[in-house]
C-alpha cells in the first residue's frame, strides 16, 4: 500500500487524503460489507476476510480503526475498502472521495499515457463485444443447441453457464470476423487481442481463431474480459485454445475464475487451485466456490502474489499422474519463498476433480481435502520413494533433493521440525543433514542473546508503553528523551515506536488511523490496529504507575541481552585464550549487573 499511495500522492496532497479520510463514514462504509452491531465503545460483525462463527471482527468509530482478533487483518478506512472490494490504494482513495464529496484534482497524464488507456479500454470493448456473441450463440441458436447439450451432460447448470458467461464458436471460418465487421470494430483491433488471424493466403483478410469450440471468457478483477480459452466440440486438435497474449492479456499473471471465486476466497481464507477450465466450472457447481485456474501454464510467482493478496492457505488439485505429481513438486519452491501455507490433493489415476466430483461426489471431495497434506512432506515423501536404500544412496538423496529445500524454510523452528523428519526418514544424523544446507547452523555473537531474549523478553510491557502514548501522547517526551523506544527487543513494536515519535514530532499529534499508512509492512499495520483497540490493561487512574514499571522492565531487559551477549563474548575469548580481551569484558558484565541492581534500587526507593 505505500507504494501505491505514492503514485496517488504524485497528483494529491497528503492533507487531501486526510480529508478523505475524516470525512468518510467508516461505519457506514464496513456496513455495507459487514453485519454491526454495538458492544461498548466498538461495533463487532462477522470478518469479511475469513470463516468465522463468533464476532470478532471489530471497528472503533471514534478511532477510525478495524481489526479482526481472528485472523489479524486490520487497518483504516483506505485499508478495509482495499481488502473489501480488492482496490487499489488510488482507486480506494478515488471511490472514498466520491462517497465523501471530496473533489480529487484531475490526475495528470501524458499523451502517450492517455492513448495507451484508451487503446485498452477499446480492446476491453472489442473482447466484450465477442462475448455477447458467442454467449448468443450457445444460448439462442441452433449452431449452439450441441454445445449447450455437452455442457449440461457434464453437469452444469445454467446458471452456472450464464454466470461465467460460457458461448459457443461455430465451424464457420468467418461468423465472428463478420460480426465484428457489422459493428465497425477495426479489425487490426480484434487482431491484437487474438480473435481472428491474418490469412496467409491473401494479404488484409483475415479468419476467425475460434471455430468449433466451447468458449470460456477470462475476467479480470473488475470483471472486463482480458481474452478467451477454447475447448474443441468433437475430435481434433489442440484439444485447447487460448487467446494469445496481448497488452491486456498474460497468463502468467491471471488466473480463471478468479472474479467469481474472491469473496469467498477471503471468508473461507482459503483457495484451491486447479488446472483446467471443467475443473474449475465443477468445482463451482459444486459449491467449492473458494477456486481458481491457471490457464494452459505452469504456477508461477505472479500468479502466488496475486492469490497472497486473499489468504496464505492454498490447496493444489493435480492430476495423479507422473506430470501432476511433478509440478507440484516444482512449485513448492515458490510457496517457501513467499511463505505460504500449500498443501496438495492427488487424486486416484484416471481422476481430475471434474470426473471424480461427478463421480463421488462433493463430501467424498471435501473429505479428500481433510487428508491433504502440506506441499513439503509429499516432497518429502515423493523423495523417499526413488532414492537408492544405501547409506551414500539416502545422503544423496538428502543433500541433492531434500536439504536445498528445507534450506528455503525461512521459520527457523519450522525448519529445524523438517530436520529432525527428514532425518528420522532417511536414517542419516541431523547434523550431516544441517551440514548440507547453505545457511550455517553456528550463530554469530551478535545472534547470541538477541533470539533468545525476543522470544522471552516482556514483549507485555513494550506493547502496554506503545497502548499508552497512543492513549497519553504527553508520555511521549519522556520515551523520547530517554530512548525507550531504540531499547525494544520486539522489532515491530520498535518500529511503530519510532514512527509514532516521529508523526507526534512532525504534526503534533499520534493518531493510528494516519500512521497505519506510513507503515511500511502489513504486520506493522495490523500489530497497530490491534493495539489501538485492544482494551488497555491501566486506567487514568494508575497509568503513571504502570509506565514507570514499564519503563523499568524495558530497561532491565535490554540490559539482560547486553549480558547474555557479553556472556557469550566471555566464552568466546577463553576459548581463544585471549584473557586481555576476556577480562576487559568481565569489567563490563560487571557493570551491566551493576546497573540493574541501580535500576531494581530506584525502583524501590521511588
Amino acid at each position: 500500500m505505500p507504494g501505491e499511495r505514492a503514485i496517488l500522492a504524485s497528483f494529491i496532497s497528503e492533507e487531501k487524503i486526510e480529508e478523505i479520510k475524516e470525512r468518510s463514514n467508516f461505519l457506514q462504509i464496513a456496513s455495507e460489507y459487514v453485519t454491526l452491531r454495538k458492544i461498548g465503545r466498538n461495533y463487532q460483525g462477522l470478518c469479511l476476510f475469513h470463516s468465522e462463527k463468533t464476532p470478532s471482527f471489530t471497528i472503533n468509530e471514534e478511532k477510525g480503526i478495524f481489526h479482526c482478533f481472528g485472523c489479524g487483518a486490520g487497518g483504516n478506512v483506505f485499508t478495509f475498502l482495499m481488502r473489501a472490494a480488492n482496490l487499489s490504494f488510488p482507486e480506494a482513495a478515488r471511490q472514498l472521495a466520491k462517497k465523501a464529496g471530496v473533489e480529487l484534482p484531475r490526475e495528470e497524464r501524458t499523451k502517450a499515457e492517455r492513448q495507451n488507456q484508451q487503446e485498452r479500454e477499446r480492446l476491453f470493448q472489442v473482447n466484450q463485444l465477442a462475448s455477447e456473441h458467442f454467449q448468443r450463440l450457445l444460448l439462442n441458436s441452433r449452431e449452439g443447441e450441441r454445445a449447450l447439450k455437452y455442457l449440461q451432460s457434464r453437469g452444469l447448470s445454467k446458471e452456472l453457464i450464464v454466470q461465467y458467461r460460457l458461448g459457443y464458436a461455430p465451424e464457420a471460418w468467418n461468423k465472428l470476423l463478420s460480426w465484428l465487421t457489422e459493428k465497425k470494430v477495426p479489425l487490426s483491433r480484434a487482431e491484437r487481442v487474438g480473435l481472428i488471424t491474418p490469412s496467409l493466403k491473401k494479404k488484409g483478410d483475415y479468419y476467425d481463431h475460434f471455430r468449433g469450440r466451447i468458449i470460456f471468457p477470462i475476467f479480470d478483477l473488475q470483471g472486463r474480459i482480458l481474452g478467451f480459452g477454447g475447448r474443441i466440440l468433437g475430435q481434433g486438435q489442440p484439444k485447447y485454445l487460448n487467446s494469445p497474449e496481448s497488452s491486456i492479456y498474460q497468463k502468467s499473471k491471471s488466473l480463471y475464475g478468479l472474479y467469481q471465486a474472491r469473496e469467498s476466497i477471503q471468508r473461507e481464507d482459503g483457495v484451491l487451485l486447479v488446472e483446467g477450465y471443467f475443473d474449475l466450472l465443477t468445482l463451482h457447481q459444486h459449491n467449492f466456490l473458494n477456486s481458481v485456474a491457471t490457464l494452459g501454464t505452469a504456477l508461477t510467482r505472479e500468479h502466488l502474489d496475486i492469490l497472497k493478496r486473499y489468504t496464505k492457505h492454498i490447496i493444489l488439485l493435480f492430476d495423479a499422474d507422473e506430470g501432476g505429481k511433478k509440478a507440484a513438486q516444482r512449485s513448492l519452491e515458490f510457496f517457501l519463498e513467499k511463505e505460504l501455507s500449500a498443501k496438495v490433493v492427488v487424486l486416484a489415476p484416471g481422476y481430475d476433480p471434474d470426473n471424480y466430483l461427478r463421480e463421488f461426489g462433493a463430501e467424498r471431495f471435501r473429505e479428500k481435502m481433510k487428508e491433504a497434506p502440506f506441499l513439503i512432506d509429499f516432497f518429502i515423501e515423493e523423495t523417499a520413494k526413488g532414492f537408492d536404500s544405501s547409506i551414500s544412496g539416502k545422503a544423496a538423496a538428502v543433500v541433492e533433493g531434500l536439504a536445498p529445500m528445507v534450506a528455503r524454510i525461512k521459520n527457523l523452528i519450522e525448519r529445524d521440525l523438517y530436520i529432525k523428519k527428514v532425518a528420522e526418514m532417511f536414517g542419516i544424523k541431523e547434523e550431516s543433514i544441517r551440514g548440507s544446507l547453505k545457511q550455517p547452523r553456528k550463530r554469530s555473537v551478535e545472534q547470541v542473546g538477541t533470539e533468545r531474549v525476543a522470544d522471552s523478553a516482556p514483549r507485555g510491557a513494550e506493547e502496554t508503553l506503545l497502548q499508552l502514548m497512543l492513549e497519553f501522547p504527553s508520555l511521549a517526551a519522556r520515551i523520547r528523551e530517554e530512548k525507550i523506544v531504540e531499547l525494544f527487543s520486539d522489532p515491530v513494536f520498535r518500529k511503530i515506536g519510532i514512527k509514532l515519535l516521529e508523526e507526534q514530532e512532525k504534526v503534533g499529534k499520534m493518531e493510528a488511523s494516519q500512521i497505519i499508512d506510513l507503515l511500511e509492512d502489513e504486520q506493522s499495520q495490523r500489530t497497530l490496529s490491534q493495539l489501538s483497540l485492544r482494551e488497555p490493561n491501566f486506567s487514568r487512574k494508575n497509568f503513571q504507575k504502570i509506565f514507570q514499571d514499564c519503563i523499568l522492565k524495558t530497561k532491565l531487559n535490554d540490559l539482560e541481552l547486553k549480558k547474555r551477549r557479553l556472556l557469550a563474548e566471555i566464552k568466546e575469548a577463553e576459548e581463544k585464550k585471549d584473557n586481555p580481551r576476556r577480562n576487559n569484558l568481565s569489567l563490563k558484565w560487571q557493570e551491566v549487573i551493576s546497573l540493574q541492581k541501580k535500576l531494581r534500587r530506584e525502583n524501590v526507593s521511588g
